[in-house]
């Protein structure tokens, strides 16, 4: 069984069991959709979107990007 990365799926999304703190490309991506880069972990990259935890509330949310 090939499974690849530890943590990635099929899609070659990456899951991280913790929020990262996003790159330079994803803070404009961030600030461009309305959001304060500071307060948001990147809990998922997949290549046509980011799935966001907040640092503070939890609250999770999904960004396109491209």
């Amino acid at each position: 069984m090939d499974e690849g990365l530890a943590g990635e799926d099929k899609a070659g999304a990456i899951d991280m069991k913790q929020g990262k703190r996003p790159t330079r490309r994803e803070m404009k991506v961030l600030a461009a959709n309305g959001s304060n880069p500071e307060n948001w972990l990147i809990t998922k990259r997949l290549p046509g979107a980011l799935h966001l935890v907040h640092r503070h509330t939890g609250a999770i949310k999904v960004i396109p990007i491209g």
